[in-house]
C-alpha cells in the first residue's frame, strides 16, 4: 500500500534512479518513491518496466506476483499486466482496464523512473538529462539509505561547513586555512589539497606517516 499523502509526490515527474540494474531479476520488487508504491518487474525480454503496486481487483501487491512472458501476474486471481499497465483476465476476456503505468529507462547501471505527463504516454519517455562527460567514464554506484526527509538530506550536501564540522577524522579543523586546488586531466582527475601539518585529521595525518608502498599507489592511480 502506498503511503499518506506525501509533499513531494510532485517529484515523480522527474527522472529518479530507483535501482540498481543488477538488482532486478525474474522476480518482481516493490519500491516506494515519493510516497508512491511501485513494482518493478523485467519481462521475458528484458524490458524493465514499473507499474502502481496494488491490484485493482483485491487490493493484492503485484510484487508478489510472478513474470510470464511479457507480462506480470497478480498472485491472487492471475490478472495480467503488461508494461504499459494494460490489464488482461482470462476468464473475462471483454474486460479492459489500466493499472498506473511509468516511464522507465535504464542508464550507467541503474534503473529510471518517471511518472508520465498528462498528455504522455508510458512508451514516450523523454531522454535522460546528460551533461557533458568528454572522456570521463562511470566508475561505479554508492547506495547510501538515510533515514532523513528528502529536504533535510539534500541540504546536508549543499552545507560546504557540513563534512568539517561533522566528520572531522575526514575534513579539516580550521576550513579558513585551506586552500583547494583541482588540477584536471584528460580521463582523470586529481585534487591537490594545501594547509598547514597541524591542521591534518588524525586519518590522513596516519597516511602521510606512513605512505602505502608503491605498488598500492600505482593500483591506486590507476584503478581501471
Amino acid at each position: 500500500m502506498a503511503d499518506a499523502a506525501c509533499r513531494y509526490r510532485s517529484g515523480l515527474r522527474h527522472w529518479h534512479p530507483l535501482l540498481p540494474s543488477r538488482r532486478l531479476g525474474r522476480r518482481p520488487r516493490r519500491q516506494l518513491l515519493c510516497g508512491q508504491a511501485l513494482v518493478l518487474f523485467r519481462t521475458a525480454s528484458g524490458q524493465a518496466a514499473a507499474l502502481a503496486e496494488v491490484c485493482p481487483h483485491r487490493r493484492m501487491s503485484l510484487a508478489a506476483g510472478t513474470v510470464r512472458g511479457e507480462q506480470l501476474l497478480c498472485a491472487y486471481h492471475g490478472w495480467r499486466f503488461a508494461a504499459d499497465g494494460s490489464i488482461s483476465c482470462p476468464l473475462m476476456p471483454a474486460v479492459a482496464l489500466q493499472q498506473q503505468a511509468f516511464q522507465v529507462r535504464e542508464a550507467d547501471g541503474l534503473i529510471w523512473v518517471r511518472r508520465p505527463g498528462k498528455s504522455e504516454q508510458p512508451h514516450e519517455a523523454p531522454p535522460l538529462p546528460s551533461w557533458p562527460r568528454g572522456d570521463l567514464l562511470p566508475a561505479g554506484l554508492t547506495l547510501h539509505t538515510v533515514a532523513a526527509p528528502l529536504e533535510v538530506t539534500l541540504d546536508n550536501f549543499t552545507e560546504t561547513e557540513h563534512t568539517t564540522t561533522i566528520h572531522q577524522v575526514f575534513g579539516f579543523r580550521d576550513p579558513a586555512a585551506v586552500t583547494l586546488r583541482l588540477e584536471l586531466e584528460p580521463a582523470s582527475h586529481q585534487g591537490v589539497e594545501q594547509r598547514p601539518p597541524e591542521s591534518l585529521p588524525p586519518a590522513v595525518r596516519c597516511l602521510h606517516r606512513h605512505p602505502p608502498p608503491r605498488s598500492l599507489r600505482q593500483r591506486l592511480d590507476h584503478p581501471l
